[in-house]
């Protein structure tokens, strides 16, 4: 029970530390919205920490949302969490990020016809694209308050050139085919802008 006690008494202490210092910074916290490749339209929050010197902050994106265009349904969702290096004190100026992402897209589309049988139309198409990648990028938070921040970077496992689609048909059996994804999507580039408040 004593042993409980003090390790929960420093666990508090330590987070009572932690929290003075990140308060001492001036605006450690940030939240905003990043569009771009290959997150899309994201939400994106950060915070400063006392690591390194003021220069570490923690940052994470994520995206869920739905959308039809073309008779293409899509449900897309993407997380990445992300250690920022800036080079100059208290979280400002230019940074090195490292990060992990997933990303995962459920498309749904109509009217296909089939590659067994030329006569047969009118086919439902579902695939899942995913991917889990490490990112390397260069970005700059600029702006007090109210800031914008340019990112690039690089994605070390990339989406492949093809995927596989399943085809249900009303009247004949289900088939699989191969769809091309567009190469926009399926190279290491990564870009995108991010704006926001800080507090």
């Amino acid at each position: 029970m004593k042993k409980r006690i003090i390790i929960k008494s420093t666990l508090v202490l330590a987070l009572m530390i932690c929290t003075s210092q990140v308060f001492a910074l001036g605006k450690p916290f940030r939240l905003g919205v990043k569009v771009g490749v290959p997150n899309v339209v994201s939400i994106n929050a950060e915070v400063v920490t006392p690591l390194f010197g003021n220069r570490m902050g923690l940052m994470a994106d994520f995206s869920d949302f739905s959308l039809t265009i073309d008779d293409v349904k899509t449900d897309f969702s993407y997380f990445e969490i992300a250690g920022n290096v800036y080079f100059f004190s208290k979280g400002r100026g230019p940074y090195v990020s490292f990060s992990y992402l997933n990303m995962k897209t459920d498309l749904t589309y109509d009217d296909i016809a089939s590659d067994i049988d030329p006569n047969v139309s009118g086919g439902t198409a579902t695939t899942q694209v995913k991917l889990d990648s490490f990112t390397l990028k260069v970005g700059a938070k600029l702006g007090g308050l109210f800031y914008f921040r340019p990112e690039i970077g690089y994605l070390f496992t990339t989406l492949p050139d093809n995927v596989e689609i399943t085809v249900d048909f009303p009247n004949f059996p289900s088939e699989t085919q191969t769809e091309e994804i567009p190469s926009a999507l399926t190279g290491s580039f990564i870009f995108n802008l991010g704006f926001g408040f800080a507090f």
